[in-house]
């Protein structure tokens, strides 16, 4: 601006380039502060907190620069490892219930639980041990008991709807893919897009249409 005013650009084209500097460095701010808010939630550890802020930021994608769809990117991955933690839990804790109320089950089983627990970084609740190291026949006191949770989305369920976005996301990259004009660029976003998807496990019928589409337009270089 100040180079264009030395020069002796008209006032109004001055105005509305100064006008234009505003609505970007606004734009900017805006960006800079979705970032701010979004690297908040990756301290969060609550799951049903982060994938209810995340549906709130995919409302306004207006919102986020390159900063914050890296961050969100993130986030999504957070989520997705922590729904996986999630399952692999609530699997662990079917199997030990069950363990615990057949009689005639060896304590073995129930080691043999605690063991892959470990393996996996999971919890396994004290009733377990005292299970273990306990008479077998107990009464209905040694049983587990859970305190109320707030209802919350099954892992399983927001583990398939990570996947599905990442399947949209992933067809959505290859359909903006234009083999007349094919850069580099969008070659290595169709790659990543691809390679979201195999992470988010997108069904393997829909991973493998993913992977023949990709084939497809690496064959154009």
């Amino acid at each position: 601006l100040d180079e264009a005013g030395k020069r002796g650009v008209d006032k109004d084209t001055m105005t509305e380039m100064q006008a234009i500097v505003k609505r970007v460095q606004r734009g900017r701010r805006a960006e800079a502060k979705a970032d701010v808010k979004l690297r908040g939630l990756l301290y969060t550890e609550d799951v049903q907190e982060l994938s209810e802020q995340l549906e709130l930021v995919r409302e306004r994608p207006e919102m986020l620069g390159p900063a914050a769809q890296k961050t969100l990117c993130e986030i999504e991955d957070k989520v997705f490892r922590k729904a996986q933690e999630e399952q692999h839990q609530k699997w662990l804790e079917t199997e030990l219930e069950a363990a615990a109320a057949d009689l005639s089950c060896d304590k073995r089983r129930l080691q043999q639980l605690i063991d892959q627990a470990r393996n996996l970084s999971l919890v396994v609740p004290p009733w377990v041990f005292a299970k273990i190291n306990g008479p077998w026949e107990e009464d209905a006191k040694s049983s587990p008991s859970r305190a109320p949770a707030k209802e919350a989305k099954d892992p399983k369920s927001r583990m398939e709807a990570f996947a599905k976005r990442a399947e949209e996301k992933a067809v959505a990259t290859l359909d903006e893919f234009d083999p007349n004009e094919p850069t580099i660029d969008d070659l290595l976003d169709a790659k990543k897009a691809v390679e979201g998807a195999k992470h988010k496990k997108v069904p393997e019928e829909a991973m493998q249409k993913l992977q023949n589409r990709l084939a497809r337009i690496e064959m154009t270089f």
